[in-house]
């Protein structure tokens, strides 16, 4: 086993190949050049696996450039024969001094050697040796096979086809001919890094690209979706404040994207989002009460305003000239790959945009003006090509002495803090009239990559702070109380070698910290001084944004897309809970609204459903510990009721696999959560929906949950509020309330009355059984078919399976059974219709409990008169 390895920021000791003869447990260097020249490419000879290529690659990337050869010159191709105990600088016929190197052996012709070259002018391009190494030849110099070669160039020899090879860049470029000519072959991304082709069937080959991977079976004809995948790295997070929220974020070469926080569906797939303008490495801005029009930045200096309803995007750069290809120090305004923009909170017509300076506009991007000067360093000697030494690479990425964020007092109208990729602070108070360098002291040149403008005290910031564009890989995060007059370092409890991306302060509690690092996410509850990793379920990825709205911890990854951790407020309440205790976190407000359908479920899940209810037991929780959850609404008339011991499964359907809801009795932190629906019907077995049926979605009101474990109660209230989707018409919901509570109960009552009626039955059989009288048989038989024909009339007993409710008919209890269903689902208004056929069923009812009520007070007491005559024994009427 063989293994790459190096870090591209400095120099290091970890670059070269390594080799692991113990399935990876331990790895020792086979080839080291120097510390700047590392392993890019490896292929073995599978007919012989003793002999290796690697493709050794001098390179090193700054903030503001990226060095591709040029340096100790040591960019070159190494042959082992041994396993690598020795190995030997091979390449005549190649360019003396050369850049990156794709390599790769042909396995159906091993003396055939590619190389994908980079070198100066038509130096660069496809080599071929057909003697293993020993010479090589020039067969290919086109510029579409090495443009952008850091970035790419790696090459890929059809195992079984010596003629047949592709090689990965912006196209997959495919030759049928040895190399001497190339076609292009689709893909499902433009650009393109690595391929794996089957050695047994070259026809299935997986496509590994900047949007993921791909599957072909048919050699590159066609290829599998990467819709599939949840990989995308996000740069920058975005949150309005509409109902459901939507979640605003950049993805790395794709677009930008707006997605709800919940669907209607069972999750949140593609038919969710929409693009929102910008592109790929935005920050996205908008006035969140109306996100009608929506700003974002883009590479090379875009900027884009997006309108909602229309769909329409409009480029609103300040100063719209050319800039790829171009040095730096030679544009008006110089912008970083990841340009800061925001839409002010106190003046949504205000939108802020950071180059070298502040750029301000109030006329949605028309015209900009200069709010501050260059707030960088400026030094020149790094605004010059971003690529050398054979190919530039001026796209943004490499502009430096820019800045990289933006972010303005959510309590005060323009105090805005600026910070830079060159390792600057400023400040301003007065919306730009005067700045003020405020750089904490000792701060190297590094990127300021986030600053939280604290959401409690104006004068009070965090500044997340980079430095592994520098090789240095620490953790920086700096605290200001005085508008950055002077600073405190806050990192203790990060690990030594995790630097943070993002410092973000909880706006319902002061000095509640969280922290995205390169490694996951960290939370602190005095203010920075101390922190503990806070990972929970999250993958271990790159942090790179986090937001905190709506009671909600909002992340963006490098990797792994969104992320939410729905309801914090625990978090606020910790200091309140012992390991030894039992308690009942506050319950949030949370909004009445019915699920529907919508295109576009997909890998997004969904937040829980109903009221989340958090509560902690203690460690010393006995395991059969019953715990009760009850709900009550204003009136404190018991809603519903849940039990930890509960196990009732009332199913008449056999092959049934659903599961009575029911709180955790384990030590620690548990949740549960109430759908907002009132208690199931009584069980019976008549009622087909499993496990029970009839609930009904409560009105919107304030409602409380009590907590009980052994002698512990606790309760807490909280609100459910009408859906803000709908119309302002909540006066209906008492209409409903109404009609609901008396179907309801009606339904209840003929369950009830069906069960006594059961029990009616039960004793006359015994009676006849045991009597034996001709009496007690006549008279039993002409009250059980008395009983019968009632029953029916409310039960049907053929229905044995949920199939069976098409076949035959479904009788009075579920039929108001699906009735309450359909007006729960339905929200309101209340068709004319529903109420009509409530109000129907209800007046049938009252004719047929009016006909159970003349049988319980003439028809069953007839016949204890006449057993009570002959001696026999009488019925109990329950």
């Amino acid at each position: 086993m063989y293994q790459r390895r190096g870090n591209p920021w400095g120099g290091n000791e970890e670059r070269g190949v390594f080799k692991s003869i113990d399935g990876g447990q331990k790895w020792t260097r086979s080839l080291y050049i120097n510390d700047l020249t590392g392993a890019v490419d490896l292929s073995m000879d599978l007919s012989n696996p003793r002999v290796l290529y690697a493709a050794m690659w001098d390179h090193q990337r700054t903030p503001w450039q990226v060095r591709s050869g040029g340096g100790s010159n040591s960019s070159a191709i190494y042959k082992t024969t041994d396993a690598g105990e020795s190995w030997e600088k091979i390449g005549n016929g190649l360019p003396d001094e050369m850049g990156k190197i794709g390599v790769d052996v042909s396995q159906a012709s091993p003396e055939r050697v590619y190389a994908i070259v980079e070198a100066e002018g038509d130096l660069g391009g496809l080599y071929r040796s057909d003697d293993s190494g020993e010479t090589f030849k020039l067969l290919n110099k086109d510029h579409i096979l090495k443009a952008r070669a850091w970035y790419y160039q790696h090459i890929f020899a059809d195992p079984s086809d010596e003629n047949l090879v592709y090689i990965l860049n912006a196209p997959i470029m495919k030759s049928i001919d040895g190399g001497k000519t190339f076609a292009k072959l689709s893909a499902t991304h433009g650009d393109n890094h690595d391929l794996w082709i089957n050695p047994g069937d070259s026809n299935i080959m997986i496509n590994a690209n900047d949007g993921g991977a791909s599957v072909s079976l048919d050699g590159g004809k066609s290829w599998s979706s990467q819709n599939n995948q949840p990989t995308m790295q996000i740069y920058r997070l975005s949150v309005d404040n509409g109902f459901p929220y939507r979640v605003y974020g950049s993805q790395q070469d794709n677009s930008t994207m707006s997605l709800p926080s919940r669907s209607k569906s069972g999750g949140i797939g593609i038919g969710n989002w929409m693009s929102v303008g910008g592109g790929e490495s935005a920050h996205i801005g908008f006035d969140p009460n109306n996100p009608e029009l929506v700003y974002a930045t883009n590479i090379a200096g875009g900027i884009t305003e997006w309108t909602r309803s229309t769909k329409q995007v409009r480029s609103i750069v300040p100063y719209p000239e050319r800039t790829f290809a171009v040095p730096p120090s030679g544009l008006k305004y110089r912008a970083n790959w990841n340009a800061p923009l925001f839409v002010s909170a106190h003046n949504s017509e205000a939108i802020y945009y950071g180059t070298q300076m502040v750029l301000k506009s109030t006329d949605r991007g028309v015209s900009w003006q200069e709010i501050s000067p260059d707030l960088t360093r400026n030094n020149k000697e790094h605004q010059g090509a971003g690529g050398v030494p054979f190919t530039n690479e001026q796209v943004s990425g490499e502009n430096y002495a820019n800045l990289f964020y933006l972010v303005e007092s959510p309590l005060q109208q323009g105090v805005v803090w600026a910070g830079s990729d060159d390792g600057l602070v400023h400040i301003t108070q007065d919306d730009g009239g005067s700045w003020n360098n405020i750089t904490p002291r000792g701060m190297d040149e590094w990127q300021v990559n986030a600053i939280e403008a604290s959401p409690h005290d104006v004068g009070t910031a965090y500044v997340a702070v980079t430095g592994y564009k520098m090789n240095n890989f620490e953790p920086h995060i700096y605290r200001t109380d005085n508008f950055g007059r002077s600073w405190k370092k806050i990192v203790k409890g990060l690990p030594g070698d995790t630097f943070v991306r993002v410092v973000r302060e909880d706006p319902d509690q002061e000095g509640l910290l969280y922290a995205g690092t390169e490694s996951g996410l960290y939370i602190s509850s005095d203010n920075g001084d101390n922190w503990q990793e806070f990972q929970l379920n999250l993958p271990k990825t790159p942090i790179t944004d986090l937001k905190l709205r709506h009671g909600d911890l909002i992340a963006a990854t490098q990797g792994r897309g969104f992320w939410i951790l729905d309801d914090i407020s625990p978090i606020h309440h910790a200091e309140n809970v012992s390991a030894s205790s039992n308690y009942l976190f506050n319950i949030r407000d949370i909004y009445r609204k019915l699920n529907g359908r919508t295109l576009g479920g997909g890998n997004g899940k969904n937040p829980q459903d109903g009221a989340i209810i958090n509560y902690h037991l203690s460690i010393d929780t006995p395991e059969d510990a019953v715990v009760k959850i009850e709900i009550f609404d204003a009136g404190n008339k018991l809603v519903r009721e849940y039990s930890s011991d509960s196990n009732e499964l009332c199913s008449i359907d056999p092959y049934s696999t659903a599961k009575p809801s029911s709180p955790s009795n384990g030590p620690g932190f548990n949740q549960f959560s109430w759908n907002l629906k009132s208690e199931p019907l009584a069980c019976n077995a008549g009622l087909l929906v499993s496990p029970r049926s009839g609930a009904f979605a409560v009105v919107p009101g304030q409602y409380s949950a009590k907590l009980i474990v052994g002698d512990y109660q606790q309760s807490v209230s909280f609100n459910v509020n009408a859906n803000p989707e709908l119309p302002n018409i909540a006066g209906n919901y008492g209409e409903y309330g109404q009609i609901t509570s008396a179907l309801f109960t009606a339904t209840n009552e003929m369950i009830e009355n069906v069960k006594k009626i059961g029990a009616l039955i039960k004793q006359v059989n015994v009676i006849i059984e045991v009597s034996k009288s001709d009496l007690a048989r006549d008279k039993g038989a002409e009250l059980i078919k008395t009983l019968n024909v009632w029953h029916d009339k409310i039960i049907n007993t053929d229905l044995q399976t949920s199939q069976d409710i098409i076949r035959y008919e479904n009788k009075m209890a579920l039929n108001f059974s699906f009735l309450l269903g359909d007006l729960s689902g339905a929200d309101i208004p209340l068709s004319v219709g529903s109420k009509k056929v409530a109000q129907v069923y209800l007046a049938d009812w009252e004719n047929v409990k009016s006909e159970f009520n003349d049988i319980m007070a003439k028809d069953v007491p007839s016949f204890n008169s006449e057993m009570r005559a002959a001696g026999l024994p009488e019925l109990f009427i329950p």
